[in-house]
């Protein structure tokens, strides 16, 4: 998962190129963008990998979703040789760290389109490296709240 994670930005660069052209992409990248929303934008480390991770479950949603515009535009006649080399990429990369595309196992959930994953909010509290990036997070809004005021 951490390489289709690596090539995210790619992936729905061309997803939204060839969304134009296919419906289902549409769809899909729709979801994709929703849920990693969700998912606080991938600012917490290692959600994908911690199983205790808060988000995990939620990541794992939005990357399913990459995988499956990947797998779908390579199939697609619109901009084939791009969706077919970056196929290509990701699952070079996904062998040399033991999984591939065809044989990953994403989650035991099975994913929805028409629902978004929620991360668990409860195991925040109890899971420090995602407490403490949140916390990172509201301690720089709130200061930058507070510089801007000064600066008004």
């Amino acid at each position: 998962m951490t390489v289709i994670a690596d090539h995210r930005v790619e992936i729905e660069m061309l997803a939204s190129w060839v969304a134009m052209k296919d419906r289902e992409i549409a769809k899909l990248l729709t979801f994709a963008r929703r849920q990693h929303s969700r998912c606080l934008w991938g600012l917490v480390p290692r959600s994908i990998e911690d199983e205790a991770s808060p988000l995990n479950g939620c990541s794992h949603a939005y990357l399913a979703a990459d995988q499956a515009m990947l797998a779908r535009m390579r199939a697609l006649p619109f901009w084939q040789d791009k969706a077919i080399a970056l196929y290509d990429k990701v699952e070079r990369g996904m062998i040399e760290q033991g999984s591939s595309l065809v044989l990953c196992a994403f989650s035991a959930t099975i994913f929805n389109i028409a629902s978004l994953v929620e991360p668990d909010w409860h195991d925040f509290a109890t899971h420090l490296p995602s407490l403490f990036t949140l916390l990172g997070v509201v301690t720089l809004m709130l200061a930058g709240l507070v510089v801007s005021g000064v600066w008004l």
